[in-house]
């Protein structure tokens, strides 16, 4: 597994300065973001798919840096009762999924999107109800009485620390060492490989000291060698280790 950056942890600087403060802290990987509600900071995605030049340029700050998209992210709403809303996102999706097949890059990052709550509405809206009565005790004593203020998913406004329920953590301040060293493991066994991007969204950190602590654990937890084929008792010929048992 590598370590990668989701770019849209730094859109306080530029695409270029972005990169710049991957390869500081060792990162080569990094996981694009822009369009949808994602602001087009380090580039417009419907612009970059059309100009042949931006493209070069962009594909050459990664190639000058030795660095590697490895998926693009573009979280807009594609459905949203908004038409001129929708074809805004469905374009920057649409013009994403080209840049990444240039790219050869194999994962995209999006949102399926939020439809009208009716015919009419003019708001996205999610509706979920249960058709089930007998469940109806335990859904309000759930939402008045094990989360009444907040819920599972805080309304406070983001910089409304004291507010939240819960806010995003740098890795290693929300959990601990022994927590990633599982959560390695975990991967492991499910077969993944692939990149680990670090979104930083800590509120009690800068940026960069965020990366750099989250960059610090993850280089202390990762294994250095590849996952085995085997195990242990691969080493052993079975008749010889039954015959050390006594067997």
């Amino acid at each position: 597994m590598e370590i990668a950056l989701m770019a849209a942890s730094m859109l306080d600087r530029s695409w270029e300065e972005m990169l710049d403060s991957c390869k500081k802290h060792g990162i080569h990987l990094v996981e694009a973001c822009g369009g949808g509600h994602i602001p087009k900071v380090h580039y417009d995605p419907v612009k970059l798919a059309s100009s042949p030049a931006e493209f070069e340029a962009f594909k050459r700050s990664l190639d000058e840096r030795e660095m590697q998209i490895c998926s693009f992210g573009c979280h807009g709403n594609p459905i949203h009762p908004n038409p001129a809303i929708a074809e805004g996102a469905h374009a920057d999706l649409v013009a994403t999924c080209k840049l990444a097949s240039r790219l050869d890059v194999h994962h995209i990052s999006l949102l399926a999107g939020t439809p009208a709550g009716g015919p009419d509405d003019q708001t996205p809206n999610w509706i979920i109800n249960s058709a089930f009565v007998m469940w109806k005790d335990a859904y309000r004593w759930q939402w008045e009485e094990l989360t009444a203020r907040d819920g599972l998913a805080s309304s406070a406004y983001y910089d409304e620390w004291d507010l939240r329920s819960w806010s995003y953590r740098t890795l290693g301040y929300g959990h601990d060492e022994f927590f990633w060293r599982n959560f390695i493991v975990g991967l492991r066994r499910a077969g993944y490989d692939g990149p680990l991007s670090i979104e930083c969204e800590e509120p009690y950190l800068t940026v960069d000291d965020s990366l750099a602590k989250a960059v610090e654990l993850l280089k202390y937890v990762l294994p250095n060698e590849p996952a085995p084929t085997g195990n242990w008792m691969d080493a052993y010929q079975l008749d010889d280790y039954e015959k050390n048992l006594g067997g």
